[in-house]
């Protein structure tokens, strides 16, 4: 069997981290890349549901999580409301206030 090549870094939405995270497989995510994006808006979700929950836990104690707006943060696009209006067009549910709070925070 042919090994996939493992990515600099993936991004990851609430859904698959929550459901790896509960059923104790969140290091099968290492085998795809040496980070895990989790946008932050996504992160805040998670983070809402409280300090006891596993999936919250995993994202505050698991080092190779990076909490995105790093690609504005770094300057990998110029605005992050249109990735973040985008990634909604598309399917993923946040809601106005998570993700106005995550804009504020780049300054949009």
């Amino acid at each position: 069997m042919v090994e996939p090549p493992t990515a600099q870094a993936a991004v990851i939405d609430a859904s698959p981290l929550i459901f790896l995270a509960r059923s104790h497989h969140l290091d099968l995510l290492q085998a795809f890349s040496h980070e895990v994006w989790v946008p932050e808006p996504v992160a805040e979700e998670i983070l809402r549901r409280g300090a006891q929950d596993f999936t919250a836990q995993a994202i505050e104690h698991t080092t190779w999580f990076v909490i995105v707006l790093v690609a504005k943060q770094r300057g990998l696009i110029p605005k992050a409301r249109p990735v973040i209006e985008d990634m909604m067009s598309a399917g993923l549910y946040l809601s106005r206030k998570v993700s106005d709070h995550a804009l504020r925070r780049v300054g949009e």
